[in-house]
């Protein structure tokens, strides 16, 4: 979502999904409102080295956080069934 030309503001509303926490956009929540800092910063931390992730890091997501849709650069992750793709990224269901 940070790509030049990608609109990170509103895809929650957009997608109709939530996601996990990120660091660019929502540390500032977790500063407003300490009550979610430790929430915050566990589902940051559970991306740690995302560009690397496997089918089984995504699994363990999915087991962790009930994360059953992911967002992958080209060309994408083996393992992974992606019903949805352009140029640039692969939707890919987690099973």
């Amino acid at each position: 979502m940070e790509r030049s030309g990608e609109d990170l503001h509103s895809f929650r509303a957009l997608a109709e999904r939530s996601m996990l926490a990120d660091y660019t956009k929502d540390r500032g929540i977790a500063a407003t409102w300490p009550e979610l800092a430790s929430t915050w910063r566990e589902q940051v931390r559970g991306r740690d080295r995302w560009r690397q992730f496997q089918l089984e890091d995504f699994r363990r997501l999915r087991k962790r956080y009930g994360v059953t849709w992911v967002v992958v650069e080209r060309p994408g992750v083996a393992g992974l069934e992606c019903p949805y793709a352009n140029k640039a990224v692969m939707v890919c269901r987690v099973e």
